[in-house]
């Protein structure tokens, strides 16, 4: 049996926990990509007003996710099912919440972002964004095709590791710059943040995988 067809059996909106939760979550991190290149352009007024979009969406996922788990809780079969949607969900919800923190933080300082690492800023962002759309599509798939679900999971990872790998890059060329040693520490710290978007999918990811183990049958 099938997540779609177990969540019509018990009467679960499958496509608000599969297909728009999930992306609740990826336009969060697709607006702080928004308020990065605000940042890294140095136009503080866009980082304000990105960061409080960021914020204001996440609200919104927080909502929604309540309702989600309300429904869960009335769930009076199958109960390892709702189990397992109520831990999807969680781990959905701590990727919107890195990228509020990450769009929270880009509010208190706003150091000039050399320009030899402004481009590395960029294309760490842009493997964050990779990482959730990968992951979105890969929880939409659980309701249809689980080998597309498992690909897609895949491909989440390695884009984490292509994070994660520019993470570090970024932090080793920060402290060669002529920077204050505030200003070097915020950047690093960011770039921590961001990063760890990029791991937060790629561990939901996991779960994914976990999931298509479990229920392929």
């Amino acid at each position: 049996m099938s997540f779609k067809e177990i969540g019509k059996s018990i009467k679960i909106d499958s496509d608000l926990i599969f297909k728009a939760f999930p992306k609740n979550a990826l336009e969060a991190c697709e607006i702080l990509y928004k308020t990065i290149k605000a940042f890294v352009a140095g136009n503080a007024e866009n980082v304000r007003k990105y960061a409080n979009d960021v914020i204001q969406c996440e609200e919104e996922i927080d909502e929604l996710k309540d309702h989600i788990m309300m429904s869960l809780a009335t769930v009076r079969s199958l109960p390892y099912m709702a189990i397992d949607q109520y831990s999807l969900i969680n781990y959905i919800d701590e990727v919107a919440d890195r990228a509020e923190i990450a769009a929270r933080l880009m509010r208190t300082h706003m150091p000039p972002v050399p320009v030899e690492l402004q481009n590395k800023f960029l294309q760490l962002s842009e493997h964050m964004i990779e990482t959730t759309e990968l992951l979105a599509e890969s929880i939409e798939e659980l309701l249809d095709d689980y080998d597309e679900a498992w690909e897609k999971a895949r491909a989440c990872e390695k884009a984490r590791t292509a994070a994660v790998h520019l993470h570090y890059e970024i932090i080793e060329d920060a402290y060669k710059e002529e920077l204050r040693g505030r200003d070097v520490n915020f950047i690093v710290k960011l770039t921590r943040r961001i990063a760890l978007i990029a791991e937060k999918a790629e561990e939901c990811a996991d779960f994914v995988r976990l999931l298509v183990i479990k229920y392929r049958v």
